[in-house]
């Protein structure tokens, strides 16, 4: 048996099934050219799956990812809005605020900061003068309160 260079199966069948997706979309797209509201049973014939993503918190607002794969297309990204001017300068307002709020928290901390040093730092000198103190009182002591039986041995010349 002879067999013909070139030929492949898998590209036979990637093709047919390409006719048959072009194909199945375009009559259910047919199918629905002109409704007046979305029912459950066109929802159910254009969507294959629906995937719902873990929310993510990383940038201080809500953001949750959907994929949608549509029958005979597959994955489809759907494009953001563009937003409109109104939305810009609420966007900027809200980003002004966070910042605001960033740099009187970043103040606060550092005023703590400075506050818990110099508190440390008054401690540390009363401790020292304390134990500067105390060593000045037991010298002082030592020096008037010498016991006078002392053996000859013990005396200091």
């Amino acid at each position: 048996m002879s067999r013909n260079k070139g030929f492949h199966h898998g590209a036979i069948i990637e093709a047919a099934t390409a006719e048959f997706t072009e194909h199945g979309f375009m009559e259910l797209v047919r199918k629905y050219t002109d409704f007046a509201e979305l029912t459950n049973q066109m929802i159910n014939e254009f969507v294959e799956k629906i995937f719902v993503h873990a929310p993510n918190k990383s940038t201080g607002e809500r953001i949750q990812e959907v994929e949608i794969y549509l029958n005979f297309i597959g994955h489809i990204e759907v494009p953001l809005p563009e937003p409109t001017p109104d939305e810009i300068e609420d966007m900027k307002k809200k980003q002004y605020w966070k910042d605001q709020c960033r740099k009187r928290k970043d103040y606060e901390l550092a005023r703590r900061k400075k506050k818990n040093a110099e508190r440390l730092a008054v401690e540390a000198a009363k401790a020292k003068a304390e134990s500067y103190s105390r060593l000045k009182n037991c010298d002082r002591r030592s020096k008037t309160h010498r016991p006078r039986n002392l053996p000859s041995s013990h005396r200091k010349p």
